[in-house]
């Protein structure tokens, strides 16, 4: 019963409503998105070139070929960058 109470006590010194360790992986994949260029396929569907790899976004189907948005529910380095490229804020896309 301790444990709860303290996972509790944690939960309440979060400085937003996104826990530490997927913040962390955010900010990790805020900084691979740099190195990533957007391309415009069609409407909200994007095509994203990231040194020799290819990946498609879909951001309806909150899809990506790389999976890892799909897996964590925390957008990765080229969901990333779309949403800069709309002026969105991918903190706001992150699943809770």
């Amino acid at each position: 019963m301790n444990r709860h109470v303290d996972m509790l006590r944690f939960t309440e010194t979060w400085i937003s409503d996104i826990a530490p360790m997927a913040r962390t992986i955010l900010e990790d994949n805020k900084e691979c998105s740099n190195k990533c260029i957007v391309l415009w396929n069609r409407v909200n569907v994007f095509e994203i070139r990231n040194g020799g790899y290819t990946f498609v976004v879909h951001l309806d189907k909150k899809y990506c070929d790389y999976r890892l948005w799909m897996l964590r529910g925390i957008p990765c380095p080229h969901v990333i960058c779309v949403y800069y490229y709309l002026n969105e804020d991918p903190n706001q896309r992150v699943e809770h």
